[in-house]
């Protein structure tokens, strides 16, 4: 199966009207049309690059699908965001959607969209519809370095293994390769 980042036709309907620029122009849709389009508001830009074809306020699976769209080939939903796509109820808040990308690429975060690049590409990563994740070790242990309340990341943790998203050895394979700088959170680990 093709990476979908990774495809420039038009959009398929798993990115429910989200397109990027390259996919419009495969498309045919020149920038006199584009410019047309966003200029009497039928569409707007999502993010550089990256527009939906319609206005009004974005569904959330459509701001994850634009994340993942900017990020472009390779790039993963990580930390809170991919937590709420596997099914975790103990999410921590993060106005951000953050996502990984493979660390020669060089793609500066915008708008609502954190981008970390890594050199550890996550060997279990999961795909969900259009929606490609870290696996929820991997996104604990993400979200985790981002919070600042020990408790919500005891409870992300507790919910991760009790829920049987992964187990305690996952966890701790994953926090041995976190950065050093998240050693507070690491400290929150069973």
């Amino acid at each position: 199966m093709q990476d979908e980042s990774e495809w420039t036709g038009p959009p398929r309907r798993s990115q429910q009207q989200i397109i990027t620029a390259a996919q419009l122009r495969q498309a045919g849709i020149t920038r006199g049309r584009l410019r047309w389009e966003l200029e009497t508001g039928r569409w707007q830009t999502v993010l550089p690059s990256v527009y939906a074809m319609f206005s009004g306020v974005l569904r959330e699976r459509q701001r994850l699908i634009a994340a993942l769209l900017f990020g472009g080939p390779g790039a993963y939903l990580t930390g809170a965001a991919a937590l709420g796509v596997h099914g975790f109820r103990n999410v921590p808040r993060d106005p951000s959607i953050r996502v990984l990308i493979p660390h020669e690429r060089r793609i500066r975060s915008s708008g609502f969209v954190r981008v970390h690049r890594t050199t550890r590409p996550d060997p279990f990563a999961r795909q969900d519809g259009a929606l490609r994740l870290t696996s929820p070790e991997r996104s604990v242990v993400e979200a985790a370095l981002r919070c600042d309340d020990p408790r919500q990341v005891r409870a992300m943790v507790a919910e991760s293994v009790q829920a049987g998203f992964c187990t305690v050895n996952d966890l701790v394979r994953e926090v041995g390769h976190a950065p050093r700088s998240g050693a507070r959170a690491a400290g929150s680990f069973p």
